[in-house]
């Protein structure tokens, strides 16, 4: 099923029967804004902050009253932090952008997926304002497959104790133990029950195509140098004869 994965094997890889078992994709954690008629930013003068619990690293934009949503998202992809960070907002593997609902828009805040990319939003308004509400609308998290190469379930040797799930903050699977010169990516959004994972079987064999075209190659280059062997040998016997007559 290439709509669930993509599959390579590279040279080397051996022949076998893989069973993947794709448990959950991974997926970024992302923010809303409440709807805005008009698309104004409705929370007033303030501070717009973003926090990272995974390293505590801040961002914070100050926000004017009756800004836009679409010049704040502008500005949350392109301005420095006013918290005197030298990395813009889109470092942090976030990115800001609006959306329209039913006629209304909302702001929205990504970030990159994998259970670290967790972030918090919060705006702090200026004395005397109501505070603008954000909504954690889609969690972080890692993509979770098992793996069985020729029947034998695969461990991830990395962690403690061994598991029997592999984890990927990006859908892509490029070094898993026992998979030699095979990696495979999860395509599309997958959250599976515990008991009915989505699994495919992959096969993995020589190439005969490329073994065929590699032998023409070889034959075409042997010919080749015999073809050459065989006209410098007959220039070879010709200046022999020519310097046989002359002496």
């Amino acid at each position: 099923d290439p709509t669930l994965l993509q599959v390579n094997a590279g040279t080397g890889a051996a022949a076998s029967n893989y069973e993947i078992s794709v448990n959950r994709s991974a997926q970024s954690s992302r923010w809303e804004s409440g709807s805005r008629a008009g698309g104004v930013f409705s929370g007033g003068d303030g501070l717009l902050r973003m926090t990272r619990p995974s390293d505590g690293r801040p961002f914070g934009l100050r926000v004017t009253a009756g800004m836009s949503l679409s010049s704040l998202a502008s500005a949350l992809n392109t301005v420095r932090d006013d918290q005197s960070s030298s990395a813009e907002l889109q470092s942090t593997g976030t990115k800001a952008s609006v959306i329209n609902v039913n006629g209304q828009q909302r702001l929205i805040l990504e970030g990159s997926s994998g259970a670290q990319s967790d972030f918090d939003v919060r705006f702090t308004p200026d004395a005397g304002m109501a505070s603008a509400a954000f909504a954690n609308m889609q969690a972080e998290r890692d993509a979770e497959v098992a793996i069985k190469r020729n029947g034998v379930v695969l461990q991830d040797e990395s962690r403690t104790p061994p598991d029997s799930v592999f984890r990927s903050a990006n859908n892509t699977f490029n070094a898993v133990p026992g998979l030699t010169n095979v990696s495979f990516s999860i395509r599309r959004a997958v959250d599976a029950p515990a008991d009915k994972p989505a699994t495919l079987t992959v096969l993995t064999a020589a190439d005969q195509d490329a073994l065929k075209t590699q032998l023409r190659e070889l034959v075409s280059q042997v010919n080749f140098t015999l073809s050459t062997l065989k006209t410098n040998q007959k220039k070879a016997d010709n200046w022999n004869r020519k310097r046989h007559r002359s002496g």
